[in-house]
């Protein structure tokens, strides 16, 4: 299962930011790399990856926001993948039925060691093969019960998929809204 990225100040906020899945380019990935993916947007905000960009300037709630505000932004909040191992070499590769079911099976050890409030879920099909939820909102707003507390997440389509920061921001406020 990868490290997830967790952020200095994480627990005053508690919102996860779940990815899909990851491939490997050149390297293999290590479990660090969703820490290592933030600590590049971190040394290089705004400058490469259309992903960190876009999550970045959803998270300030800015098109144009300064490097201290991206610095402080990721650092309250988590970020991980839910398919726990990487898929492939490439872009647009899918994960296999086994690896959504492992990732299935592993959800629980995921929110038991982050205890989000508010979970982000970056693509429609991701949140299509997350387990059943016990609380809707919306189609794309539900939540878990986990634990005697309410996870609540929102679905949103994947930077790769034509997410706009805006509507990023908007989903966070919004999820975070129904986790308070």
């Amino acid at each position: 299962m990868w490290t997830p990225w967790k952020g200095s100040n994480y627990e005053r906020r508690r919102l996860l930011v779940l990815g899909e899945s990851a491939y490997e380019r050149e390297d293999p990935l290590t479990v660090d790399h969703s820490r290592r993916l933030v600590e590049w947007e971190l040394d290089n905000p705004l400058h490469v990856f259309r992903f960190t960009t876009t999550i970045s300037r959803g998270l300030c709630a800015k098109q144009y926001p300064s490097r201290e505000e991206v610095f402080a932004a990721w650092h309250t909040v988590a970020l991980t993948n839910y398919v726990p191992e990487p898929i492939g070499s490439g872009p647009r590769q899918r994960p296999s039925a086994a690896d959504w079911r492992t990732a299935r099976e592993r959800w629980p050890e995921i929110l038991k060691l982050l205890t989000p409030r508010a979970v982000v879920v970056l693509g429609r099909t991701l949140w299509s093969r997350m387990p059943p939820t016990d609380i809707f909102i919306s189609d794309d707003l539900q939540g878990y019960n986990f634990q005697g507390q309410s996870v609540m997440c929102i679905a949103v389509r994947h930077p790769s998929g034509g997410l706009g920061w805006r509507t990023l921001a908007d989903a966070i406020a919004e999820v975070e809204k129904a986790a308070s």
